[in-house]
């Protein structure tokens, strides 16, 4: 997977990103495309990227960093575009531009080591050829507004040259801009913001098909969150959000993921597994499973799910492990970590067993 730094990218420009996308990987397996993620390293600030300029809240809790809302480019009447992203703005127009806002890992990481081992860890999963830029200097933990807007607007006119560069191939590369993690809601004392969760995540190219993906207002297919039914022009945010292509129970909690690559398990090749940690606030368990969702082939849409592992006892009550994570070892099986007895265990064709302490 090749890295390039801040330095070289910035002596580049976009040429070093035409040439990491003009390289055609060893393999390419069916379906799968090449990635140029940008990984904008420090924790981005999602809300001052995508900005939800419709929520008195977000300008009561930045009184001094918020955009003001006659100044974001408007996408949706409640989320817009920091004013820097302006050259973004055309290819969310014509469709071809995803944004995810508050997007971010499971559980909560702000070691930016951490966050980012696992973040390659999902990128490597998603594609066969993934190429990797790493943006730095967005850790703004004072005066953001003085830096911010200049990463900002040299993101947006790298993913555009990079997009428009790349032309026709731009069918078979998918462009993805994101972070580790994001930025605090509250700014803090020093004009800027700190570690946080969730980010905003860009993604242009390949088969994308524009618009928000998730939003902070729905749950599962296009239902409001409660605490939001009232909102006014709820139901309006609700329909043009894209619904996920899979929806888990509620207190299920998956935490890692990864596809089936091996032929170890010739049926399962191709199909997703989930470490599903588990409903531990919840009276009725639910989770506390490793499951397979499967794809069909020839439309890659999940159809349905199969149980491997579960970690409750008979009863349904006692919890035996808790799954936190999911991974192919190079034989083929499949190892998952349990963060309640501290093991690693092994699935085979035959068995579970504990791989490791």
């Amino acid at each position: 997977m090749p890295v390039i730094d801040r330095r070289g990218f910035l002596a580049a420009g976009s040429g070093a990103l035409w040439s990491l996308a003009a390289r055609p990987p060893a393999v390419r397996p069916s379906g799968r495309t090449t990635v140029i993620a940008l990984l904008l390293r420090g924790g981005a600030d999602g809300l001052s990227m995508v900005v939800p300029h419709g929520d008195r809240e977000y300008y009561r809790a930045r009184p001094t960093l918020a955009v003001p809302a006659r100044d974001v480019i408007d996408l949706d009447g409640y989320f817009g575009l920091h004013p820097a992203l302006a050259p973004l703005k055309p290819w969310w127009d014509d469709g071809s531009l995803a944004i995810a806002p508050a997007a971010g890992l499971p559980g909560v990481l702000r070691a930016h080591d951490d966050a980012e081992r696992r973040l390659r860890g999902v990128l490597n999963d998603a594609a066969a050829d993934v190429r990797i830029v790493e943006l730095g200097g967005w850790d703004t933990h004072v005066r953001q507004n003085d830096q911010l807007p200049i990463r900002l607007r040299n993101l947006s006119r790298e993913i555009v040259g990079l997009a428009e560069s790349l032309g026709d191939r731009l069918r078979d590369v998918t462009i993805v801009a994101l972070s580790e993690f994001g930025r605090t809601v509250r700014e803090n004392p020093n004009g800027g913001t700190d570690h946080g969760r969730a980010s905003s995540h860009f993604v242009l190219g390949g088969t994308v098909k524009g618009g928000f993906y998730g939003h902070p207002f729905v749950v599962g297919t296009k239902v409001p969150r409660p605490e939001f039914e009232k909102k006014e022009g709820i139901l309006d945010l609700v329909e043009k959000s894209i619904p996920p292509e899979w929806c888990f129970g509620a207190h299920w909690a998956p935490n890692g993921w990864t596809f089936v690559s091996k032929d170890y398990f010739p049926n399962h090749k191709g199909d997703a597994l989930y470490a599903m940690h588990g409903s531990w606030n919840s009276t009725n368990k639910v989770g506390y499973r490793v499951e397979r969702i499967m794809f069909d082939p020839q439309t890659s849409k999940p159809f349905g799910a199969q149980m491997l592992v579960g970690t409750l006892a008979e009863d349904g009550k006692t919890v035996l492990a808790r799954p936190c994570d999911v991974t192919e070892a190079p034989d083929g099986t499949i190892l998952w970590t349990c963060d309640h007895t501290g093991k690693i265990f092994r699935i085979s064709r035959a068995t579970t067993t504990a791989a490791a302490n």
